[in-house]
């Protein structure tokens, strides 16, 4: 049986190892044989890398049940872990979220430590029909989340750090959205409780913020903290055991060195493909919208074909959708006027030289929420699998 821990005291440990007890200080980190995982990664910790005494979140492929121990591997990186359980594990895989390193070690087993604070989370190989359910993260005003019920598929649970977002959200979705931060585990933790009620293991959808990469801002790229929401947003998707991903973002996000090595490394993690493609809303909408759109799935799932938007012809015009141009009262349109900044910005070469004038025989420049849902839509409708 493995030793009675529990919460250090006076900041020691004891780990198990040939000589017989050894104590060490809580936050020491002990150096251990890497053979077999041997790859830096961004997004994740190797447990071997964790300091005794602190708290972390692991994916566990489940090795074998002993009784109360359960031994198994980070499904990552493949690192040799152990924790106690009352009662008979039937999944292939569980997440332990807030689980303490005490340097302990079994059967040359990392013992994790299970308190009050920790959670215990099944799962299995993620399967086909898992697609058919979304965890809609940066939700924003739902756009995926509308694509999602308009194709007859369900919202597991909408997260977003916005509070203006998330109200509005709950005008017109249920359930209602989560107001938190994806970087942290308390949220993530609420979406696994959802995921586990709709049993299953939803696609994650996220519109991640384009700022740091779009011409129309200052391009600081992974020094905008902005950054920071993918890895995020992927970490998550590990740990709920996602079947995959769907992103969406600027034309940049194609290019970018950094959010590429997020995409490949969460990839090379988790098993999956990476399909890739710039889409163009004008070509089915008569609003011009360029984004670039990323399906990360599972390799067991198949094949995934991502055809480009089929093309109207003749391309529609915002006279096609407005037939009679609305007026408003004087004062309302006044309350529109651009600022001096705003009229500095817009003739400023650094930013772009985009067309934002409205020309009824063409396009809208800048879509509202209907066009961005359309793209979800579209996108959707798209998808195509093959075994």
């Amino acid at each position: 049986m493995f030793p009675k821990i529990g919460v250090p005291q006076n900041g020691w440990f004891i780990m198990e190892n040939q000589f017989g007890p050894e104590f060490l200080p809580v936050g020491q980190t002990v150096s251990a044989n890497r053979s077999g995982v041997g790859i830096a990664m961004v997004l994740i910790t190797s447990c071997l890398d964790w300091q005794c005494g602190t708290r972390s979140n692991i994916l566990v492929d489940i090795c074998n049940q002993d009784g109360s121990e359960v031994f198994g591997k980070g499904h990552c990186l493949g690192e040799m872990v152990c924790f106690q359980h009352e009662g008979l594990l039937t999944d292939t895989h569980v997440t332990l979220y807030n689980v303490v390193k005490t340097g302990v070690k079994k059967n040359n087993c990392w013992y994790l430590h299970l308190d009050d604070s920790s959670r215990c989370f099944g799962s299995r190989k993620p399967q086909i029909g898992d697609l058919g359910t979304i965890h809609d993260v940066c939700c924003g005003l739902g756009g995926f989340s509308f694509a999602a019920e308009f194709l007859g598929m369900k919202v597991a649970s909408a997260v977003d750090f916005s509070l203006l977002a998330t109200q509005s959200y709950d005008l017109n979705f249920v359930p209602s959205s989560i107001h938190a931060d994806i970087a942290s585990t308390d949220t993530v933790i609420a979406m696994h409780e959802k995921q586990s009620g709709h049993g299953c293991q939803p696609l994650v959808t996220a519109d991640f913020p384009c700022q740091p990469l779009s011409l129309q801002g200052l391009q600081r790229r992974h020094h905008d903290s902005r950054s920071l929401v993918l890895p995020a947003v992927l970490r998550a998707a590990i740990c709920l055991n996602a079947c995959g991903l769907l992103l969406e973002c600027v034309p940049e996000a194609l290019t970018d060195a950094s959010t590429q090595s997020y995409l490949h490394e969460y990839a090379t993690l988790m098993g999956c493909q990476i399909f890739q493609k710039v889409l163009q809303l004008h070509h089915v909408w008569p609003s011009k919208r360029t984004r670039w759109f990323a399906v990360i799935i599972r390799k067991s799932l198949g094949t995934f074909c991502f055809p480009d938007l089929p093309c109207t012809d003749p391309v529609r015009g915002v006279q096609d959708v407005i037939k009679e141009w609305p007026k408003w009262p004087v004062a309302e349109e006044e309350e529109l006027l651009w600022t001096d900044l705003e009229c500095q910005v817009y003739k400023d070469p650094t930013f772009g030289h985009p067309e934002r004038r409205i020309k009824l025989h063409e396009p809208l420049p800048t879509p509202a929420l209907l066009g961005e849902c359309l793209v979800w839509l579209s996108m959707f409708m798209q998808i195509q699998w093959a075994k």
